[in-house]
């Protein structure tokens, strides 16, 4: 049977169609053919740029074994995460209720309505490390929808509760100055202060963050917040997360200090980067006592000019504008 996947326009997608599993585009038909064989759904979010994506498919989408007990009990759905960025954006919301985090692949566990019953990112085909197996997990989910509907009810609807209560607490309204400055101290709170960045590991970037905290500043001049900007875009600049071959920075990092770097690169990443380092030199100009004054030749100046220098030959297409993305090498 030919894969549904090989006339697809996204490359992701084409790229899993020799896999053995029976996958599904997004679609109507997927969803109709999980309700006439009632049978729950798994769906996988991911990018070609995600280097983890490239890993489960190896290691289990590739995996006879987990082909098999995927195609007798699931019906498979794959999105590319940049093709339906709405799919990939319903679905985080609710796997990181389980996870406590999200990101790709995405592994969405759902009904045949597309609720969601469980869900989590990246599952080893055996268990290791404290994450349970990959199929061991799908037998455990495949049984439970079997044999217990009310539990996967009350699951779903405990999950729908949540996530309307989030948009409720998320309904527009005026932005007060108590609820930005309670912001930046919730950012500040996540901040890594030995090594730069937020969180711990895996470390993203966090554009968005920066952003807020170097507008944040602006407004209000408090050294803290662009001292955290500061620590951060310098550890970037002078870690191993900077790819010298490339000029480009990589997509996060394995380990709580910037030294063991993965390379998924996207072109949003680059003019994200470019615009904030932009921004940081204007405020350094502005205010040259600033935390970190040999910034603007060193950790803030080079990265974006070299940044462009690796956008126009490297993304460049031959019609008129640049790629989104590459895969990771």
């Amino acid at each position: 049977m030919a894969s549904r996947l090989a006339s697809q326009q996204s490359a992701y997608l084409r790229s899993a169609a020799h896999q053995p599993v029976e996958w599904h585009p997004w679609s109507a038909e997927a969803f109709e053919r999980a309700k006439r064989e009632n049978k729950p759904i798994l769906l996988d979010i991911g990018a070609v740029w995600c280097h983890w994506c490239h890993v489960m498919d190896g290691e289990s989408y590739e995996n006879p074994r987990v082909a098999e007990a995927l195609n007798r009990d699931w019906i498979c759905i794959k999105v590319d995460r940049d093709e339906r960025p709405d799919v990939d954006a319903r679905y985080q919301r609710a796997v990181q209720l389980f996870s406590g985090q999200g990101g790709w692949p995405l592994t969405g566990f759902l009904t045949p309505d597309g609720e969601v019953f469980y869900g989590g990112t990246y599952f080893p085909p055996d268990g290791m490390h404290g994450r349970p197996g990959f199929l061991t997990v799908l037998a455990e989910l495949s049984r439970i929808y079997r044999e217990d509907p009310a539990r996967v009810s009350s699951q779903t609807e405990q999950i729908r509760r949540h996530l309307e209560g989030l948009a409720q607490e998320a309904s527009p309204g005026p932005i007060s100055d108590d609820l930005l400055h309670q912001a930046a101290e919730a950012i500040a709170h996540a901040f890594d202060f030995p090594n730069g960045g937020f969180g711990t590991q895996p470390k993203f970037p966090h554009p968005g963050a920066c952003d807020f905290l170097l507008a944040r500043w602006f407004d209000t001049r408090h050294p803290w917040l662009r001292d955290m900007v500061d620590r951060t875009l310098a550890a970037m600049a002078t870690s191993r997360r900077w790819h010298m071959t490339t000029r480009s920075y990589c997509g996060f990092t394995c380990t709580r200090r910037p030294l063991r770097p993965l390379r998924p690169r996207r072109r949003s990443h680059r003019g994200r980067s470019c615009r904030r380092r932009a921004n940081i030199i204007a405020s350094l100009r502005e205010s040259p006592t600033g935390s970190c004054p040999s910034w603007p030749s060193r950790a803030a100046d080079m990265p974006p000019r070299r940044t462009r220098m690796w956008v126009s030959p490297t993304m460049a297409t031959t019609s008129p504008g640049h790629r989104r993305k590459r895969a990771p090498r």
